[in-house]
């Protein structure tokens, strides 16, 4: 079975982190979001992966080759032109007309099972299958007793379900997609549902999802799978004795935190310094930088 994963875009809603990093390249707990992504995908028995590109295009290729050297069956496509959520599904027709196919937005962090969603949308017959949750901040998708897809709104709303960046697809839909190569795959849907094809849905509750779109939820997905750990570091780092870790700290690798100083709920990206006294506290600092005195609530 074969899975697209959606990593063109610019992340804007993690800016300033993704000004020189394409958002699927940002580490969590010391590793790229799309090599959690990967791996989530194998285990859920996925055999070839797809990957979109653009933005920072060259560090994503780069990586996507390191991938390949270890043995994953990945292929990566750069858009010279940003293609949109429905222009880059469209994009990989032809690696994955063959039979039903994942697509996943490389901005999530899930243990959520595939084996039941697709066993759910095959006997549905449904074109394509949702997967839902509940978060206040997206409860956007309504649906109907039959788990039909009623509507995709544009805010939230009490009795609506948030969309997870999950698709369950049938190739069929290549046929029904605009001729144009840019469009977005929302309200291309809603054009589906209005015309009454059915776009199915999948609804969990027990398992953990977290999207990766906003600064607080970066450290929330950080410390969640730091687990009871209370600190990695990355190879090469030095941690002076007199620095004190409060809370939880993800340190990059050749990182130095000089002593008296204090991380607490926050993470480092490579080859940052932390000056003696300093103190970081609910911030991400990214590669290289220096910190010196007091920083908090701050991504940079």
């Amino acid at each position: 079975m074969k899975a697209l994963i959606l990593s063109a875009g610019f992340g804007t809603r993690l800016r300033p982190l993704t000004k020189m990093v394409p958002k699927a390249l940002i580490p969590i707990c010391n590793e790229p979001i799309i090599d959690h992504t990967v791996r989530y995908l194998m285990g859920n028995g996925i055999s070839e992966i797809g990957v979109n590109a653009h933005h920072h295009h060259n560090q994503m290729v780069h990586h996507i080759q390191s991938l390949q050297k270890q043995g994953v069956d990945i292929h990566i496509r750069v858009e010279k032109d940003i293609l949109g959520t429905g222009g880059g599904i469209k994009n990989f027709a032809d690696f994955l007309k063959d039979e039903t196919f994942i697509v996943i937005n490389a901005d999530i962090i899930t243990d959520m099972p595939l084996k039941d969603v697709l066993m759910k949308h095959r006997k549905s017959g449904a074109l394509v299958t949702l997967v839902l949750t509940r978060n206040q901040r997206f409860n956007q998708v309504l649906i109907g007793s039959d788990y039909r897809i009623i509507n995709i709104l544009d805010s939230p709303v009490p009795d609506g379900w948030t969309f997870t960046g999950i698709h369950v697809i049938e190739p069929e839909i290549f046929n029904l997609m605009p001729r144009k190569d840019s469009f977005e795959i929302i309200p291309f849907y809603r054009t589906l549902i209005e015309n009454g094809i059915h776009i199915g849905a999948y609804t969990f509750k027990n398992y953990n999802w977290f999207d990766i779109g906003t600064k607080e939820s970066y450290l929330e997905v950080n410390g969640f799978l730091l687990g009871r750990k209370k600190l990695i570091a990355g190879r090469g780092s030095f941690i002076d004795p007199s620095a004190t870790i409060e809370g939880w700290a993800v340190i990059g690798s050749n990182c130095k935190v000089e002593g008296g100083s204090t991380i607490s709920r926050s993470v480092l990206w490579d080859n940052v310094i932390v000056k003696r006294g300093s103190y970081i506290h609910n911030s991400v600092i990214s590669s290289g930088m220096v910190v010196e005195g007091e920083i908090q609530d701050t991504a940079y």
